[in-house]
């Protein structure tokens, strides 16, 4: 096999194996280096050629939303990002990832425990995590089709069980979701009691493939409170433009 192609190990991976569910019933995994077996549903996981474990679905699962009719629009706070007065994790000469801004950074909570979780949804090329690792989080991160993410998942169906972050952090990645309100309620059932949901999503953008929503604020916030959400700021940043 040539490097690209040769398996990394599973300590080399740093995955939360414990925290593994299967996306399709949510039961738990078996696992045989990095592939994995669901003895529920009888789903196999097979990793990448890289070495990647790929919990994305292996076929359609059907959900349902719960929508309330009728019920008050969400309040809409003042929205201009001004950078964090109080911000817990100092990035002084840290150099922040390009689609990061510093005040953007500087709203990252410091992990308030050893061994804290933090999600990177649609992490990409992994930009972010020396961020997030700088704030005391191991780095969890997941895409949908990134050779050079740690894992590959859905984020409708996340491979998570209930409670697994402390932290999760999503740039520019919400209008890629086909179904938004799935997505972001997904992020809330692995989300710790306590723990912080951060980010944020393309607004009033020119014409990008792919995507299937630009949200206004209303939209976001309303997508948010949907998942169970308690939205605490949205901050609108004025330095970035449409192009």
């Amino acid at each position: 096999m040539s490097p690209e192609t040769t398996p990394r190990s599973p300590l080399e991976l740093e995955v939360p194996w414990d925290a593994l569910v299967c996306p399709a019933c949510r039961g738990p995994l078996d696992r045989s280096g990095v592939n994995l077996h669901c003895p529920d549903c009888v789903q196999q996981y097979l990793a990448t050629n890289a070495g990647q474990p790929d919990l994305r679905l292996r076929s359609p699962k059907e959900t349902t939303l719960h929508l309330v009719l009728g019920e008050p629009t969400v309040a809409v706070p003042e929205i201009t990002l001004q950078a964090n007065p109080n911000p817990q994790i100092d990035l002084t000469g840290f150099t922040l990832p390009s689609n990061i801004s510093s005040r953007l950074g500087s709203y990252i909570p410091r992990a308030s425990r050893p061994g804290a979780l933090a999600l990177d949804l649609g992490c990409g090329t992994t930009p972010a995590r020396a961020l997030l690792e700088h704030a005391g989080y191991q780095y969890v991160g997941i895409d949908f089709n990134e050779p050079e993410a740690q894992m590959l998942a859905d984020g409708h169906a996340l491979p998570f069980a209930d409670s697994t972050f402390d932290l999760i952090l999503t740039i520019a990645v919400i209008e890629y979701f086909r179904y938004p309100y799935v997505a972001m309620r997904e992020a809330h059932r692995v989300l710790r009691d306590g723990g912080y949901f951060m980010g944020n999503v393309g607004f009033l953008l020119p014409f990008l493939p792919d995507t299937y929503f630009h949200h206004t604020h209303v939209g976001i916030l309303s997508t948010l409170a949907y998942a169970g959400f308690d939205t605490e700021l949205l901050l609108l940043d004025k330095d970035w433009t449409v192009l």
